[in-house]
């Protein structure tokens, strides 16, 4: 019974990954032409990635070029991470899961690489 309940969870935080309604966070990765907006909650990101809790903090609120508050949406800028990169991350953050058996090298580096930055343990181990 526990599995069927804990597969419920996932399947709604997975349909908030998806939804961005109710987000306060816009993430853009990438550069050049290989950008991508991600609209995020971050009451997820806190919960789920240390780096998140720090950046997402009430003390947090620097005007910059890389991070900015607009109204209630919090904007940071990460030119150095793709956007393939970050939609797996992402994936692993709202859902537990990652699955990296089809990815490319790059991919898997960059995944690597994001998740000791964003101080996701378990990912990075994995």
């Amino acid at each position: 019974m526990d599995s069927e309940l804990h597969k419920d969870l996932l399947k709604d935080y997975s349909s908030m990954l998806y939804d961005s309604e109710d987000h306060d966070v816009i993430i853009q990765v990438g550069e050049d032409h290989n950008t991508k907006d991600f609209r995020i909650h971050s009451n997820i990101l806190r919960a789920r990635s240390p780096y998140f809790r720090n950046e997402l903090s009430t003390k947090w609120g620097s005007n910059n070029s890389n991070n900015f508050k607009r109204g209630y949406t919090t904007m940071l800028k990460k030119p150095h991470i793709s956007p393939n990169v970050f939609e797996i991350i992402l994936k692993y953050i709202y859902t537990g899961e990652a699955d990296l058996c089809k990815k490319s090298g790059e991919d898997i580096f960059g995944v690597l690489i994001t998740s000791a930055e964003f101080l996701l343990e378990k990912l990075f181990n994995y």
